[in-house]
């Protein structure tokens, strides 16, 4: 319930001290919240590892994330109040599947924020995030001229820019071009 009363306040004093943007938002409207991003996690040779009828698959139960907090140590996540309890959750699209991965731990992290994938004992990446965050009042009447807005702005995989432009990512084809990250599988297998 604590954490429930926290994000509760969090989000109540954002919407009671809403100021006027140094840009104009023209791509909010009303609230926009999303802190996940989805990528395909194959090997070299095209195989899905996140498919557990896969021998070389990672295993889920064995993935853990950790995201850095303001001491910059890293904590494991395990919410069971949360949709997303462990920090991710695997779908499948079509003939793969997808990892939806949570950025941060932290409901409306305003900078940067960084996790660490551990795929098993012995594989870990990490992923470093910039968000992109504006609120204030916006030309639309039917939204009450309030807006909030927080979406990444750009994804690093092990330092290397894995995903820009979170607009054609939302708004482009669904699933067709999520980037794809390169791995050997599970060798512990």
């Amino acid at each position: 319930m604590k954490p429930l009363f926290i994000a509760f306040t969090i989000l109540l004093s954002l919407v009671l001290s809403s100021c006027s943007p140094s840009e104009p938002i023209d791509d909010c409207f009303g609230d926009m919240i999303d802190d996940t991003f989805y990528f395909y996690v194959q090997s070299e040779d095209g195989e899905d590892l996140l498919d557990s009828t896969n021998p070389n698959a990672y295993n889920q139960d064995s993935i853990k994330i950790y995201y850095r907090d303001f001491y910059r140590n890293y904590i494991y996540f395990f919410d069971k109040s949360c949709d997303c309890s462990r920090g991710f959750y695997i779908n499948q699209t079509g003939n793969n599947n997808i990892l939806n991965i949570m950025l941060s731990g932290e409901m409306f992290n305003t900078g940067t924020a960084s996790l660490v994938i551990e795929w098993n004992s012995t594989d870990r990446d990490t992923i470093d995030t910039k968000f992109l965050y504006r609120e204030g009042n916006n030309d639309d009447p039917t939204d009450g001229g309030y807006c909030s807005f927080l979406v990444w702005d750009r994804i690093l995989y092990n330092g290397d820019t894995l995903a820009t432009d979170w607009k054609s990512f939302y708004y482009g084809g669904i699933f067709e071009d999520y980037p794809t990250i390169i791995k050997e599988g599970n060798l512990l297998n």
